[in-house]
């Protein structure tokens, strides 16, 4: 009886200084940086070329350690602020597109987003549901393979920006 109770006080005590030591590497905070200017061709994103541009940015990442599986979790939050333009017409629209969003990233190479609030999604055609362009509105899923969107859960308030610039 008394080895089964060492035993379990010696396997609290290494669980307890594991824990420890993983809460005491604390996540690294950083400023987030935003996409540059970016010109679409037509048919890339919408029918038309488009240039999307994030003129405010004050949005900060938390980088946690990387897990014992190899997975990688960033939160990325603050104030983002976009613009897209139809470079046809020069027709345009701003949009916060705050967030936040959840990034995981596997050891495989491979991404999940999940996000909430406002997003500003674009899609090309080698993605899955591509191409086009959304500003959505609530929960947000996303799985990125190695070079494209392999599967998107868009929340029931999205609107088709492609559509809204069309004019």
């Amino acid at each position: 009886m008394r080895r089964v109770l060492g035993s379990l006080c010696l396997s609290i005590v290494v669980m307890a200084a594991t824990t420890v030591s993983a809460l005491a590497a604390r996540p690294e905070r950083a400023f987030a940086e935003a996409p540059p200017t970016t010109d679409y061709e037509a048919g890339e994103i919408c029918a038309f070329p488009v240039r999307i541009e994030t003129p405010v940015n004050k949005g900060y990442s938390l980088t946690f350690a990387v897990a014992a599986d190899g997975t990688q979790r960033m939160i990325v939050t603050g104030r983002l602020g976009t613009k897209v333009t139809n470079l046809d017409t020069n027709e345009w629209l701003t949009a916060n597109v705050s967030g936040p969003g959840v990034f995981t990233f596997a050891a495989d190479g491979t991404t999940s987003i999940k996000g909430g609030g406002p997003w500003l999604l674009y899609l090309t055609p080698t993605d899955v549901g591509g191409p086009g362009m959304w500003l959505t509105f609530g929960r947000l899923q996303v799985e990125v393979g190695e070079t494209s969107v392999t599967a998107i859960v868009l929340p029931r308030n999205s609107r088709d920006v492609c559509e809204m610039l069309a004019a």
